[in-house]
C-alpha cells in the first residue's frame, strides 16, 4: 500500500507543474503567496493548486493571503481544480479569481485551538497566525459584522 498521505496535494503541484512547463512556463512549486510561480513572456503568475478525487462536487477553502494575491493581480492569478484520477493522470480546471469568486463563501470566522493533553502547563506554538485576544476577537467580529451578506 502506498504510504503518501491522501490530503496531500505535492503530487497534484508537480503534475501542474509539468503541465505549465509544457506551454511555456518556467514554474516552480513555492510556499507562497500560492503553490505554484511561473514565469512567461516576462510576466509573473501564480496558480493556487485544489487537489480532489471527486468527479462530481468538491467542497475546499483558500486562504485569505491566497485571496489577497488573486486580487492584487487578478490577470496573472489562477485557482485550479487538480482531479486526481488516478494512476498520475490528472484533469485540471483553472478559474480566474473573478469566477472562483461567484463560486465561494465566507462563513463565520474560527478561532483555532491546539492543546497539549500530554502537558500540565501551557505551551505557547510559534505561528504566523494571528494571536487570540479580546481585542483581536473583537476585531474579527465587527469586519464580519459589516460584511455585505446579499
Amino acid at each position: 500500500m502506498d504510504n503518501e498521505n491522501n490530503k496531500s496535494d505535492a503530487l497534484a503541484k508537480e503534475a501542474y507543474v509539468k503541465e505549465l512547463q509544457k506551454n511555456g512556463y518556467k514554474a516552480q512549486i513555492v510556499k507562497a503567496p500560492a503553490d505554484i510561480k511561473a514565469e512567461k513572456d516576462g510576466k509573473t503568475w501564480y496558480f493556487e493548486i485544489k487537489k480532489t478525487k471527486h468527479t462530481d462536487k468538491y467542497f475546499g477553502a483558500a486562504t485569505m493571503t491566497e485571496w489577497k494575491q488573486a486580487l492584487e493581480d487578478p490577470d496573472h492569478f489562477r485557482f485550479v481544480i487538480a482531479i486526481d484520477l488516478g494512476e498520475g493522470e490528472w484533469n485540471f480546471r483553472e478559474y480566474t479569481p473573478s469566477v472562483f469568486m461567484q463560486l465561494s463563501t465566507i462563513p463565520p470566522f474560527k478561532v483555532y485551538f491546539n492543546v497539549s493533553l500530554n502537558e500540565d502547563k501551557l505551551k505557547e506554538r510559534k505561528s504566523n497566525a494571528v494571536k487570540m485576544s479580546q481585542n483581536n476577537f473583537n476585531k474579527f467580529i465587527n469586519a464580519y459584522e459589516q460584511l455585505d451578506r446579499g
